[in-house]
């Protein structure tokens, strides 16, 4: 992820005020760095792809959630090679 740093989110692109207002989304990286430009599934342009959109936000939030999980074990090791920190643990939750 060094090339692309986290997090990443979704943008739109409306280069005209008559399109829909969530045309044309892309996915940046934390950095504003454009990623990818989402493929559209409708026959023009500025009209509002549902499923391009909502692929756009699926794929952010598995490369968050992902980023997050290496950043939690990263931090976990590090603090366990100190013995001054305290190891970060989940809560226990009874049912």
């Amino acid at each position: 992820m060094t090339e692309h740093p986290t997090p990443w989110r979704v943008q739109y692109w409306q280069p005209y005020p008559d399109w829909n207002e969530k045309s044309r989304p892309k996915i940046v990286d934390a950095a504003g760095k454009v990623i990818l430009h989402m493929p559209q599934n409708v026959e023009h342009p500025g009209i509002y792809d549902e499923l391009a959109d909502k692929t756009a936000h699926q794929i952010v939030a598995a490369v968050n959630r992902e980023a997050s999980r290496e950043q939690l074990a990263k931090q976990v090791l590090e603090n366990s090679l100190s013995p001054t920190v305290k190891t970060p643990r989940k809560p226990v939750i009874n049912e």
